[in-house]
């Protein structure tokens, strides 16, 4: 009766695989050798009652294990639907193209581009040659403003009675 009482204990509480599997080479390992066959006693209860325990515990590792194995799959299965949406949508990406309008398309958007960068270089060319322009008309409003102080001081000088010249 004990026996029993210590057996159905034992059962209600199934635990880690191995733990269990390291209890059985405990028992094992502790049990009185025998000096001739190589042969071991041990405890006819605690080896029944850790058998047991395995047996409970093994329907549960075998059940996470699927669960493992599913959610693994899951993932795979995923990934590989996923895969096939991005080949899916690269293939009509080349397709397309590679179509006319495709092809149109992306010649038109590239002459855009070309048509878009020329005008924003000329207003940067223009500004530049504005600047410049600038500068060599101001350069020459200064050349011309001394000479026409020179023609001013000229026409001056003739203008005076030529009495300043008689000596």
């Amino acid at each position: 009766m004990a026996r029993e009482s210590r057996r159905s204990a034992s059962l209600a509480q199934p635990t880690d695989i191995n733990a269990l599997i390291d209890r059985l080479t405990e028992l094992a390992t502790d049990g009185r050798r025998f000096p001739i066959g190589g042969r071991i006693m041990i405890d006819e209860q605690d080896f029944f009652d850790t058998l047991d325990q395995i047996r409970l515990a093994l329907p549960t590792e075998i059940q996470q294990a699927r669960r493992v194995v599913q959610d693994r799959q899951k993932v795979i299965l995923e990934a590989q639907a996923e895969a096939e949406r991005i080949v899916s949508v690269a293939r009509e990406k080349a397709n397309y193209m590679m179509s006319d309008r495709g092809l149109m398309a992306e010649a038109k958007a590239r002459g855009d581009d070309h048509i878009r960068q020329s005008r924003e270089q000329m207003r940067r060319s223009m500004s530049e040659f504005e600047a410049y322009a600038l500068k060599v008309l101001e350069r020459l409003e200064t050349t011309l403003r001394t000479e026409l102080d020179d023609i001013e001081q000229v026409k001056e000088l003739i203008r005076q009675p030529r009495a300043r010249l008689d000596p």
